[in-house]
């Protein structure tokens, strides 16, 4: 199976699921997504410029970023913008945060699709489930 066909399946799928999924999970998991992608560029961005900007890396009107006490000068552009990306993971990882939460706690995350039955609905009125039933 080359590349191409795989990639194709593994969207199919995700379409297949989403298609009976509520909009709040789907809401959910564009908050997810956005909070992990945000993580991962602001550490590319720290990677790519040396480390990341604190408080206190301003001496002397020159700009520097740390990483793990190794402190490399930066612009002043490279600072502000490292920075307020910075700023942007206060914000984007509660984010992430509340949306795996929706997704655990919504009635299709834990207990399944809800597009399946439930045993309670598959037997008669009158019968009680079964054990074999819920497993």
């Amino acid at each position: 199976m080359n590349r191409d066909s795989s990639m194709r399946v593994l969207v199919k799928a995700v379409c297949e699921y989403y298609k009976g999924a509520a909009r709040t999970e789907i809401f959910a998991t564009i908050m997810v997504l956005l909070g992990v992608l945000n993580f991962m560029a602001f550490m590319a961005f720290c990677m790519s410029i040396g480390g990341s900007a604190g408080n206190d890396g301003i001496h002397d009107g020159r700009y520097f970023v740390n990483e793990h006490g190794r402190e490399t000068e930066v612009s002043a552009l490279a600072f502000e913008l490292n920075q307020i990306h910075g700023r942007s993971i206060w914000i984007t990882h509660p984010m992430a945060m509340v949306g795996m939460l929706i997704l655990v706690t919504s009635s299709n995350g834990v207990q399944g699709r809800s597009d399946r039955k439930k045993p309670a609905e598959q037997v008669g009125p009158d019968q009680p489930p079964t054990r074999s039933e819920f497993e």
